[in-house]
């Protein structure tokens, strides 16, 4: 089996069917009735409010943990980042305000 092909469907598939990374950086939320609407998209089509200029995607960073190296999100309980392996050092004020 070609895991480099059995990657790609999985991904194709969380992105048809709207999870994954690439599918969040896709998608703004109304903040007004909650509707999804998309990136590109500046007013939402249920209620007519102005959307936010940030993504699901940037939501989701904000309130999450980031790895200093890559960039990736990652879990609170992580000790290694799972995109780059690199050890997740804890900084001054660290793990509680979303940095390492």
């Amino acid at each position: 089996m070609n895991t480099d092909k059995s990657a790609a469907s999985r991904r194709e598939e969380m992105q048809h069917y709207g999870f994954g990374t690439q599918a969040m950086q896709q998608i703004k939320v109304c903040e007004a009735c909650g509707a999804m609407g998309a990136a590109n998209q500046q007013f939402c089509r249920d209620c007519g409010a102005k959307l936010p200029q940030h993504t699901l995607y940037d939501t989701y960073r904000q309130n999450s943990l980031v790895c200093p190296y890559c960039g990736a999100v990652v879990p609170h309980t992580a000790a290694y980042c799972p995109k780059c392996g690199k050890k997740l050092e804890l900084e001054s004020g660290g793990k509680e305000n979303g940095t390492f």
